[in-house]
């Protein structure tokens, strides 16, 4: 009884780690054709190649990689990412302690002495931007 609820179990998770790649899969490829909203909620325009490449380089200005010293855990990680949060045009933010580094996503551009100063008030040393 117990070995058939285990492969009970087992093909569960099969099966739902197969529905999970699937989706993945598919929201991959809709975002490669340009059908996710952008970043202001509005749906990007990718016609062509020229649209993609439009689109790639209006993602690049929208995400800026920060190089930032002293985080050595998991919590300065979380530290790092309120405080880049709390500045005015970050949507999203992303540190890594292991690689040094802040990845945001912004709402509009801003300011690379702004961002400098969010993560020195946040105690850590600004390295520059990747």
């Amino acid at each position: 009884m117990f070995a058939a609820a285990a492969m009970s179990l087992s093909s569960f998770c099969v099966v739902t780690n197969a529905l999970r790649l699937n989706f993945i899969r598919l929201q991959t490829r809709a975002g490669a054709r340009g059908t996710k909203p952008s970043l202001e909620g509005k749906p990007s325009l990718s016609g062509g190649p020229d649209g993609d490449l439009h689109k790639q380089e209006k993602e690049r200005e929208m995400k800026k990689v920060l190089k930032i010293k002293g985080m050595m855990c998991g919590h300065c990680e979380a530290h790092m990412k309120d405080a880049l949060l709390k500045v005015d045009g970050v949507v999203a933010a992303t540190a890594d302690h292991e690689a040094g580094e802040a990845v945001i996503d912004l709402s509009h551009d801003v300011s690379e002495e702004t961002l400098k100063q969010a993560v020195i008030g946040a105690g850590y040393e600004y390295e520059g931007l990747k």
